[in-house]
């Protein structure tokens, strides 16, 4: 019996952490027009509120819910710093974006009033600085034309 309920409060233990693990964040969205994509969830692998500890030499998992409102033929992918208001680009592979990130996505094509699950894996090199960053990420379509962008306070860090 005592075995029982330690599996049982380990389990929830366990549901607790995932959750908190994997926290929805607050939005911070940065188009100044209306994009192809609203942002219904945020997640970033191992960050529950902000700023988000950003690890030099790993990953983070960057997912977000979106309901698109316009048809979408291919996403790239647009990030950079923003350190003193100025806006420095990461070098990202974005080749084959759409096709990676959308997987419910049929040729990259996404039509309006669908919703989609979005996940890139954000490597964070070691080459990096310490430091504070604001960062920008932004979904563009083929033609450059936003669809979706949000921003969120980060630490970079061994």
């Amino acid at each position: 019996m005592i075995k029982i309920s330690h599996l049982i409060l380990m389990t929830i233990f366990l549901v607790v952490c995932f959750q908190a693990i994997s926290a929805n964040l607050k939005v911070n969205n940065c188009l100044k027009v209306k994009g192809a994509a609203n942002i219904t969830k945020l997640e970033i692998s191992g960050c529950t509120n902000f700023p988000c500890l950003l690890k030099k030499n790993s990953n983070s998992t960057i997912r977000l819910g979106l309901n698109f409102t316009k048809k979408v033929t291919d996403l790239k992918l647009r990030i950079a710093g923003v350190i003193n208001g100025r806006e420095i680009p990461f070098n990202v592979n974005d080749k084959d974006h759409c096709i990676q990130t959308v997987k419910s996505a049929k040729n990259c094509t996404i039509n309006r009033n669908t919703h989609h699950k979005y996940e890139f894996s954000l490597p964070v090199l070691k080459e990096y600085p310490t430091l504070m960053v604001l960062v920008k990420y932004e979904i563009v379509d083929s033609k450059k034309s936003p669809v979706a962008c949000f921003t969120f306070p980060a630490k970079i860090d061994n």
